[in-house]
């Protein structure tokens, strides 16, 4: 016997189901609908030629272009792995990484166990902002002061009195230059990674997680620097100092570059790998100008007219034949960024030699005031140069580069004529560089990249390397300061 309960129960059921069962032939309906819809689109524009790969949920998205124009814009993925087979390599770069790349994992684990033993709070900071003092904004801000404050001292070249500071400095920035493009075109060449997880990375810049590791341009830097300067003092300023304090420099310059490629290790920045063939670069430009291209140089700079000639299209040759990345590596812009000031640099030291001869240099006492007045002066012109020049660059090249129909092939880069109609103020900040220096280690390399970026840069740094070298110094003469 059933229960009143359970007669209740069997009479509700069927109810359910037959209320259900239109709710559901309602929904496969729609469904349907939706099916046929999208089937009926799709051979349409199959027949008109067009590709769809939208589903009925997703909104029907642009076809890409057939390379990669502006993904810096996005959040990159980490260059923690080499290119599998799919990637287009040459046999040549395949066989490099072949045997390289088994050494970088090996390395890692040994950097890990480093850390691991090694890592406080002092050494991460110590080694960490250690290694701004190797990047291109430290030398940025350095490097002009060579031209701003003469020695007092001058050396005879080729019949021409010429201060052993500028001699100095326009020979450190062609070696740092160098560094900068050849390590940098190694590693867009050969696109081997920095040391893999477990190592923590610890940098000031932003754009860690999308640079290769092999070979370390800071160790190359590091390495020039402290060898030439070694060298260039040995022959002219070790006469005048002490025995000790002769000894005293020679130490601190090879503590200054031994510190260097240690803390790209300590920060899990580089592999021994990476810093031994960083420093074999540096020694490699540093004895091959030392010997055979410092003095024909500084005679080119004296005595001939064809040097504006020979530095425009050299820039933009090897601009042109530095290799393409794989990933969006912006070792490419600093290679940019060090050639135009190459180029600027050779212009204003051969202009500024020509007006030496006519008008010769008065070396003044300088006091800590007139440091300060040059020092002032001479940052807000090429502050103020880059801001200006930036913006009218972006404001004229992008319809310039649409109108001329300028060939264009380097991957990452937005194109004027496919991506973007204007370029935004907000990619024209005060001094990006300096703002890197506070930046954390989980920030990425998200600036947007635009193809005019390029021109854009080296008009920009080559007006800089002018201005430090010809244009400030004749200033401060007129100005009296």
């Amino acid at each position: 016997m059933l229960t009143v309960d359970e007669r209740h129960q069997q009479q509700e059921q069927p109810e359910v189901v037959e209320t259900a069962a239109p709710a559901s032939e309602r929904i496969s309906r729609a469904t349907r609908r939706k099916l046929a819809a999208q089937q009926l689109s799709d051979s349409t524009a199959a027949r008109q030629g067009r590709s769809t790969t939208s589903t009925p949920s997703e909104p029907r998205q642009k076809t890409p272009p057939p390379y990669d124009t502006a993904p810096a814009a996005q959040v990159p993925q980490p260059a923690d792995t080499i290119p599998g087979s799919e990637s287009p390599t040459s046999s040549v770069r395949a066989a490099i990484r072949a045997v390289l790349f088994p050494c970088i994992v090996r390395e890692t684990q040994l950097i890990a166990e480093l850390q691991r033993r090694v890592r406080s709070p002092f050494v991460d900071s110590f080694f960490k902002y250690l290694g701004a003092l190797g990047t291109h904004t430290a030398f940025f801000l350095l490097l002009p002061c060579l031209f701003w404050f003469d020695s007092g001292s001058t050396i005879v070249e080729y019949g021409q009195e010429v201060d052993k500071n500028r001699v100095y400095g326009r020979s450190l920035v062609l070696l740092l230059a160098a560094g900068v493009y050849f390590s940098g075109a190694a590693k867009d060449y050969i696109g081997l990674p920095r040391p893999l997880p477990p190592v923590v990375r610890m940098s000031t810049s932003v754009s860690i997680d999308v640079e290769y590791g092999f070979p370390s341009t800071h160790t190359a830097n590091a390495t020039s620097l402290s060898l030439f300067t070694a060298l260039y003092f040995q022959r002219y300023w070790a006469s005048s100092w002490s025995e000790s304090a002769q000894t005293a420099i020679l130490v601190a310059l090879a503590t200054y570059s031994v510190l260097i490629g240690l803390s790209r290790i300590v920060t899990g920045m580089h592999t021994l790998l990476d810093v031994i063939g960083g420093a074999i670069i540096g020694c490699g430009i540093v004895v091959i100008h030392w010997c055979w291209l410092m003095a024909p140089m500084e005679e080119w700079l004296m005595n001939s007219w064809t040097v504006p000639l020979v530095m425009v299209p050299l820039c933009v040759l090897l601009i042109s034949i530095h290799p393409d990345p794989d990933g969006p590596c912006p070792c490419f812009d600093d290679s940019v960024a060090f050639v135009g000031t190459c180029g600027g640099l050779m212009i204003g030291n051969w202009h500024y030699g020509i007006h030496i001869v006519s008008h010769p240099a008065i070396v003044r006492p300088l006091t800590a005031l007139m440091t300060l007045q040059r020092l002032a002066t001479g940052i807000s012109l090429i502050v103020a140069w880059r801001i200006t020049t930036k913006r009218v660059c972006y404001t004229l090249l992008p319809p310039l580069y649409r109108t001329l129909a300028l060939p264009f092939k380097r991957k990452f880069f937005s194109l004027a004529d496919k991506d973007y109609k204007s370029i935004p103020a907000s990619h024209v900040s005060f001094a990006p560089s300096l703002l890197h220096l506070a930046a954390t280690d989980k920030m990425r390399f998200r600036l947007p990249r635009y193809d005019v970026d390029i021109a854009t840069k080296l008009i920009v740094y080559c007006g800089i390397g002018l201005l430090a070298t010809d244009v400030i110094p004749v200033l401060f003469e007129t100005l009296n300061i």
